[in-house]
C-alpha cells in the first residue's frame, strides 16, 4: 500500500468524528485525484442534467398512470427512488442493449395469458397451490421475478409473474 492510501485510510476509520475525514476533504486527497486528476465533483451528474429518454418516460408514465409531464418533472430531480431505479436501469439497457423494455401491468399479463391455451395446470397435492407452468419458449426469468421473454426485434418485454392460484385456466 502506499503511503497516501495508508494515509486516507487512517483518516477513513478514525474513531474521533472532529479527526475524521470529510467529503470534501476525501474528494481532494491526493490519493483521490491520482497523479494529474482534478478534484472530483460530487454533483456531476445532476449538473449535465442530460435529456431524458421520452421513450422510457411514456413507458413508465403508461405503467404508473402518472402524466408524462409530471413523470419528467419527478425524474429531473433525480431523487433516488424506484422511478428513478426504473428509468435508469431501462436507460442503461436501451443505451448498452439497444433494448426498449415494454412493462407490463399484472392485470395486463393476466388478461393475455387466461385467453392462451399454453397454460397448464401442474400436478401437485391438493393441500398447496397449483402453480400455473407454461411450455419453455425462450424465457428466462430474472432474480428480481421479472420474466424476460426474448424477440428478434429490439423491443423486448419483461412482465412480472402471475400469482399462484387453487385452479387453473378456465
Amino acid at each position: 500500500m502506499s503511503k497516501s492510501s495508508r494515509h486516507l485510510l487512517s483518516r477513513l476509520l478514525c474513531v474521533d468524528p472532529e479527526k475524521r475525514i470529510n467529503m470534501q476533504e476525501l474528494c481532494n486527497h491526493p490519493w483521490v485525484m491520482g497523479e494529474d486528476l482534478g478534484p472530483i465533483d460530487l454533483l456531476l451528474d445532476v449538473k449535465h442534467n442530460l435529456p431524458l429518454n421520452s421513450d422510457i418516460v411514456r413507458e413508465i408514465s403508461s405503467y404508473t398512470h402518472i402524466p408524462k409531464v409530471e413523470m419528467s418533472r419527478m425524474l429531473r430531480k433525480r431523487s433516488y427512488d424506484y422511478l428513478m431505479a426504473t428509468y435508469m436501469i431501462m436507460e442503461q439497457l436501451y443505451l448498452v442493449e439497444g433494448i426498449l423494455l415494454r412493462l407490463q401491468r399484472r392485470d395486463q399479463v393476466k388478461s393475455r395469458h387466461q385467453a392462451s391455451a399454453d397454460w397448464e395446470v401442474a400436478d401437485t397435492p391438493s393441500t398447496t397451490p397449483a402453480p400455473r407452468v407454461r411450455p419453455a419458449r425462450h424465457n428466462t426469468t430474472c432474480g428480481s421475478g421479472l420474466t424476460y421473454q426474448g424477440n428478434s426485434d429490439k423491443e423486448n418485454v419483461f412482465q412480472t409473474p402471475l400469482p399462484l392460484s387453487n385452479s387453473g385456466p378456465q
